[in-house]
């Protein structure tokens, strides 16, 4: 999951360097509603981004919204918000400062039941004295239970 900044403010978060190394993880629930046009779910989030040696951590809460095309591929739009934890730096920016809102969409499609893979993007905007934001594209692949 790379780490794209798209605009930086005083860099309080990070600089305009590009991060290839970085990794997530989700856990999320959606309805499986056939009569509705879009399926709602929640979603917890969590990232980790090595930046030069500058190591960040994420947490975040995402409310889904699942379209699905066909029996085997669906779109995710995700809205949510999160923390941001920079490692070696706790003291610097105050609470406020490391709350982010982001934004997605991904392309899902159902490999063989009941592992899919997904790709798409996300964009994150993050809430420093001088505002900043980046955007994350990403590739996975989940287990449907």
């Amino acid at each position: 999951m790379p780490f794209i900044p798209v605009y930086e403010g005083e860099s309080e978060i990070f600089d305009n360097t590009l991060s290839l190394t970085g990794a997530a993880v989700r856990f999320g629930i959606v309805s499986e509603n056939p009569f509705l046009a879009f399926n709602p779910g929640l979603e917890i989030a969590g990232s980790w981004y090595s930046i030069d040696t500058d190591q960040t951590i994420t947490a975040g809460l995402n409310f889904l919204a699942q379209k699905r095309l066909t029996d085997t591929v669906a779109l995710n739009f995700r809205l949510g918000a999160g923390y941001t934890i920079l490692l070696g730096r706790e003291t610097e920016a105050s609470a406020a400062q490391r709350i982010h809102t982001n934004l997605g969409v991904s392309f899902l499609w159902m490999a063989f039941d009941p592992v899919f893979i997904e790709a798409g993007f996300d964009y994150a905007h993050y809430f420093t004295n001088s505002v900043s934001g980046c955007l994350r594209p990403w590739i996975g692949v989940g287990f449907r239970f």
